[in-house]
């Protein structure tokens, strides 16, 4: 009997895909819990090497369809913190949604 190792990259891009599909999930509020789960979410698409990221249409997606989130979430981090620069990015939020949408459903 053969044993089958899955390969690393296509469990990358599975969990990329899960946490993307998740904060587009996501509700537009500043509760603790949210901002909290925003904050893990993006601190593991960070973590993942494999696959190309998509961190950067994430934050603009955010910022512009979810800004209640967006702020509690840029509050809530240190100014020395690592995620500090991901909230200066800027962009088209229409189509950072569809790339968003495209990686989802390749």
């Amino acid at each position: 009997m053969e044993l089958h190792i899955p390969n690393p990259k296509t469990l990358q891009k599975e969990r990329a895909k899960d946490l993307i599909e998740e904060v587009l999930a996501m509700k537009n509020s500043a509760d603790r819990l949210t901002v909290k789960q925003f904050i893990s979410i993006l601190n593991e698409l960070l973590r993942i090497k494999v696959v190309v990221s998509t961190v950067s249409e994430v934050m603009i997606f955010v910022s512009q369809k979810k800004p209640e989130l967006y702020h509690a979430a840029r509050l809530a981090i240190s100014h020395a913190s690592h995620l500090k620069l991901l909230f200066e990015i800027r962009g088209d939020a229409a189509l950072a949604e569809k790339r968003l949408l495209a990686f989802v459903q390749e």
